[in-house]
């Protein structure tokens, strides 16, 4: 009997942390852009080189309302560097479909649905280029323009 209970609690942990992960994505739906990063461990390469990219290009993102989200191994999310207790490493490997043994980069736009994944690194120019070209981003460029 007692297995029974372990599994039950198991499933209930694995839930609530699916479901905290969801809560936490929603917080940047109509806010951010999201751009996850997965990596098989906190000091791969590839994870190093895509935080360069947006490190270099800190400006670009901010003018596309960007946040950068990194999932590394068994590590806790972070959010532009900040650990996110509303995100689950596991909850998002799992909403995203990406094993704990691949590198993936995932963009996310305003609306919450994905806009670009790649099995490795994103270029700055491709990530803008995709953003550039969706409709609330170009309805935000003009808003700037008549603004400023």
């Amino acid at each position: 009997m007692r297995p029974v209970v372990y599994l039950a609690a198991l499933t209930l942990l694995a839930v609530g942390a699916a479901a905290a992960s969801e809560a936490g994505m929603q917080r940047f739906q109509w806010q951010n852009r999201p751009l996850l990063i997965f990596a098989p461990a906190a000091g791969g390469p590839a994870l190093r080189r895509q935080l360069e990219i947006a490190a270099t290009h800190a400006e670009g993102w901010r003018d596309r309302d960007m946040v950068t989200i990194v999932v590394a191994g068994d590590r806790p999310v972070t959010v532009d560097g900040t650990r996110a207790k509303d995100l689950a490493n596991a909850a998002l490997r799992q909403r995203y479909d990406v094993p704990e043994d691949r590198f993936a980069a995932i963009l996310v736009g305003k609306d919450g649905t994905q806009k670009l994944r790649r099995d490795g690194l994103i270029p700055a120019s491709k990530l803008f280029q995709t953003i550039d070209a969706m409709p609330m981003r170009r309805r935000e460029m003009r808003e700037q323009d008549t603004s400023g």
